[in-house]
């Protein structure tokens, strides 16, 4: 039986945060046409600096691949069988974890207190234990059921 509730919270969420911050989609959709890009960034001097000189990329960034990580995680529940594909999913979690408590860290003194990326960090950490379980799992050979 799927575990249809947590299939849904995890994609209405992982929607809802790429809907949200969808800076860096837009940014890599414009790459080639720089001008529809329509944010503007300035430095301290307030002088214009391009999106991934800003304080904003990395913490966006953290947030919009942890939504991707939460889609995934829909995905993988409904394909829990695929070890390959649970495997993906554990080390993108980790990378992308592990990146938005960088972020944290590395705007902490000019941006302050990032919400988003510590509320993206602690749902990588429930995600990944959930993966790492799945994948233990999907490790242990199977026991035929008795007739």
């Amino acid at each position: 039986m799927l575990p249809t509730a947590e299939i849904l919270i995890s994609f209405g969420i992982g929607v809802l945060l790429l809907y949200m911050c969808n800076r860096p989609i837009e940014y890599l959709l414009t790459r080639s046409h720089p001008d529809k890009f329509t944010w503007t960034f300035n430095d301290a001097n307030n002088n214009p600096i391009t999106y991934t000189q800003s304080i904003f990329f990395l913490p966006d960034v953290g947030v919009c691949l942890m939504g991707v990580v939460l889609v995934l995680d829909g995905i993988q529940m409904i394909f829990a069988r695929s070890k390959k594909f649970v495997m993906f999913a554990l080390a993108l979690t980790a990378i992308t974890t592990l990146l938005n408590i960088a972020a944290l860290i590395a705007t902490f003194n000019q941006a302050g207190f990032q919400i988003w990326n510590f509320v993206a960090a602690i749902l990588g950490g429930y995600i990944g234990m959930y993966q790492w379980t799945a994948l233990k799992q999907l490790q242990q050979p199977r026991q035929l059921a008795d007739s």
